[in-house]
């Protein structure tokens, strides 16, 4: 896909599908795009496969986001320090590595 063509299509998709006034007019359960040659029919909730051939995460509002793996995984861990943390504070032990045998 040329590189007008793509910025054409993000300015049509801001424009006309995310715009605060677009929403307000109709929630389209899908959008169709008419590109030179070919007719897709995207859903809003597929942008994923916009943004992966090469749309700007940023041209879409953040409830379009998907989380990536990554960041999740970096946001359990994070937790998990944090109770771990504060069981060291308190003098707990952690729960998940209780011995099977009832008083060791």
């Amino acid at each position: 896909m040329p590189r007008t063509c793509e910025f054409s299509l993000l300015h049509y998709l801001r424009r006309e599908v995310f715009s605060p006034q677009a929403r307000k007019d109709r929630s389209p359960l899908s959008v169709t795009l008419s590109l030179p040659g070919s007719e897709t029919n995207v859903a809003p909730r597929t942008f994923n496969s916009l943004i992966r051939e090469g749309f700007a995460l940023h041209s879409f509002p953040p409830s379009m986001h998907k989380r990536s793996h990554g960041e999740q995984h970096q946001k359990r861990i994070a937790a998990r320090n944090r109770r771990q943390r504060h069981r060291s504070r308190v003098g707990e032990k952690d729960s998940r590595h209780k011995s099977p045998v009832l008083g060791k």
